[in-house]
């Protein structure tokens, strides 16, 4: 009778303890080696479990669904454990999404010094193949100047993708390119003269004319220049846009603006003016407009714009304390102060791009080494929408020196990020989470 008793309460006691267990809420598992603290790996039980026990249907395992509390709000998180290299040599490169594949353009320069333009697509399957590649006339870095921005690339009316260029002898050069297929025989046509290799083209399309902007680094103050051609290249018209007794440089166009409207700075030691030239439907730019003025903004100076309902945002590089690299932003039509995407506690050049949707603003931008990185380099995206500046998310970086980061809107709440470092080209997707 004993041992009968026995026997039953070590199944009670057994039958207790799995209904402790099943009631326990599970404690995750260590991340896997080299994982960014912002990737939650879901299939190894890092992200708390949704309601029904696991991932909706649909759901991408490594979306986090901010709406049940699995991330912070106003943030963006890994949509891969990794960055996929896309391009065997460093340099400036840019990323565009075209029919939901992703499109990598960039410089590559060999040992010689010799510059050749290249663009290649990946798919959902992160396959990558070659659209485009044509040698660069000049050497990469000529008299002194030093290439620091990416090329141009963005898809026409037509479906074709333009990509403008500057070579080493500061022409600025143009294609148009097929977004599917190789494209062989391509001639690169040069638009202009004087293009200061250190400011990325910006391209604009209004009323079937393309309009290519770029700095003109013969003349100080700098010139801000643009052309004008038909969508198949032939005919071009050149216009200095700088207001009297004012300069441009580094143009871009503002990323969801309701009328095409071009921003640039004109660069100073002190106070630096930000101005926008706005195009109507029917092709006429309206006069150039000082927005508001930057203080101790970095040389060579760098931008980058968006618009999400009627407010208008500028991030910039600029000169923190002690001399230190901070990217700072501000509002235009608006007189508060800045306030940092990256504050000033590193040291060395920094770049920023954005990209807009309906409700906010992503940018992504690379951090100077600093004490807490052990010296690395490090990009960071951040969120801004009605509700502000949202917490940062660490892009991790495979190889050491990342640099050029370059965001693009993709489906939904996806973006495609593509940086440098100092041995390839990365493409990092991620997800941001926004208002709907």
């Amino acid at each position: 009778m004993m041992r009968v008793c026995a026997a039953m309460l070590v199944m009670v006691l057994a039958c207790c303890s799995e209904r402790s267990e099943a009631t326990r809420e599970p404690s995750p598992s260590p991340r896997g080696k080299g994982d960014s603290p912002h990737f939650l790996r879901p299939e190894k039980g890092d992200s708390p479990l949704l309601p029904g026990g696991g991932p909706r249907k649909g759901d991408s395992p490594h979306f986090l669904r901010p709406e049940n509390g699995d991330c912070p709000l106003h943030r963006c998180a890994l949509a891969s454990p990794s960055p996929t290299r896309v391009w065997p040599s460093p340099g400036p490169a840019v990323v565009r999404q075209v029919n939901g594949v992703s499109v990598i353009a960039g410089y590559a320069t060999d040992e010689a010094g010799l510059t050749s333009l290249y663009a290649i697509r990946m798919d959902a399957r992160y396959q990558t193949s070659l659209l485009f590649r044509a040698p660069l006339a000049g050497t990469a870095n000529r008299a002194g100047a030093v290439r620091t921005a990416a090329p141009a690339l963005t898809q026409t009316s037509t479906g074709r993708l333009l990509l403008a260029a500057i070579d080493g002898t500061g022409a600025l050069v143009a294609t148009l390119i097929d977004a599917t297929l190789p494209t062989t025989g391509a001639q690169m046509r040069s638009l202009a003269r004087n293009a200061d290799m250190r400011f990325s083209p910006a391209i604009g399309e209004v009323n079937a004319h393309l309009i290519v902007a770029y700095t003109d680094g013969s003349a100080t103050p700098m010139r801000m220049m643009t052309v004008t051609t038909d969508i198949a290249l032939s005919g071009a018209t050149s216009r200095d846009i700088s207001p009297a007794g004012m300069g441009g440089a580094s143009p871009t166009w503002i990323d969801g603006a309701q009328s095409p409207t071009l921003i640039f700075v004109d660069a100073h030691g002190g106070l630096s003016p930000l101005l926008t030239a706005t195009w109507t439907a029917e092709g006429t730019m309206s006069p150039v407009q000082v927005e508001r003025a930057l203080s101790t903004i970095a040389e060579p100076a760098a931008i980058a714009s968006g618009q999400f309902g009627a407010d208008r945002y500028v991030a910039y590089v600029a000169i923190g304390r002690a001399a230190t690299s901070a990217v700072g932003l501000v509002k235009l039509g608006a007189s508060d102060p800045p306030i940092a995407i990256i504050p000033g506690v590193g040291y060395g050049a920094s770049h920023v791009s954005a990209a807009s949707t309906r409700t906010g603003i992503v940018f992504v931008a690379d951090a100077p080494p600093t004490a807490e990185t052990a010296g690395a380099r490090q990009f960071v995206a951040r969120v801004l929408d009605e509700a502000g500046l949202g917490q940062p998310l660490t892009i991790p970086s495979p190889e050491p020196g990342p640099n050029f980061a370059s965001i693009a809107r993709a489906e939904g709440d996806s973006f495609d990020v593509a940086f440098s470092t100092s041995a390839a080209v990365y493409l990092a997707r991620i997800r941001c989470h926004l208002p709907p």
